[in-house]
Order: C-alpha cells, then structure tokens, then sequence
C-alpha cells in the first residue's frame, strides 16, 4: 500500500512540473525566459517555506552541522527553468523539453552512481539501464520529429 501511495505521488509530482513547464514557457513568451524563470523560483520558493512553517521538522539539535551541497540544486533548477522557457517555445515543445530533461536526469544519475558523487552508493550500469535511456531516447525522437 505504501508503495501505491509514493507511486502516485510521484505521478502527482510529474504532472505538477509539466504544468510548471507549460506554464513557465507561456510566461516566457510575454517577458524574457529569465524574468520568468525569476517569478517561478519565487513562487515556489514562497511555497516551500509555507510548507515548512506547517511541517518543520523537530530538531533535537539545532547547531548540527549541514552540508552545503544541498544549496547548490537552487542554481542547477534555475538554469534549467531558465532553459526550459527558452525551449518550451520553440520546435522542441512541452513534451520534448521534458523528455530531454529527463534523459539528461537519466545520464547525470549514470556518472552518480558510477563515481559515488557527493556521498552516493557506488553501483555498476547494467543492461537495463541503457535499456531504459534507450527508450527515453527514442521517445523524444518521435515526440519531436514524429
């Protein structure tokens, strides 16, 4: 049941960022892909702290020492936002700008997991993960050109 219920949140969430891109794409046709990708990082960063008055988590030391790492996915989601406005217009459209964003998640998680970047479990690519970007490939292709 439990994993029924991450499952659909998780379709839940792909669907939200698909209305996130369309949206931000049509906000970039009216203002520059920059000022859009601006006004949804602050929306979302108003959003998140709202969720976080509610369920901030009870921390029985306050001082503990946090990574930095974590900070630095507001830079690499504000490119890509900022990317995606610009190609959400373009031949490319909704459908094939999240297919690339996918596969581009699919071969950065190859490198992770091959080298262990920032504290991540090490693991070998099998088969079935080329498999799998195989397919993401060839469904870009044809939402794209098809």
């Amino acid at each position: 049941m439990q994993s029924l219920t991450i499952s659909m949140l998780t379709l839940f969430a792909g669907g939200l960022l698909s209305l996130m891109v369309y949206f931000n794409g049509l906000l970039a046709k009216y203002i520059s892909p920059f000022e859009a990708s601006l006004i949804v990082h602050l929306v979302g960063l108003l959003t998140a702290f709202i969720i976080w008055l509610f369920f901030r988590p009870k921390t029985k030391n306050p001082h503990k020492k946090i990574s930095l790492w974590p900070f630095f996915a507001g830079i690499f989601g504000g490119i890509a936002v900022a990317i995606n406005g610009m190609t959400v217009n373009s031949p490319v459209g909704v459908a094939g700008t999240i297919g690339l964003f996918v596969l581009g998640q699919v071969i950065y998680s190859w490198f992770n997991d091959t080298w262990g970047w920032f504290g991540s479990t090490k693991r070998r690519l099998n088969t079935l993960d080329f498999l799998q970007a195989f397919f993401i490939l060839a469904g870009v292709g044809v939402l794209i050109y098809g």
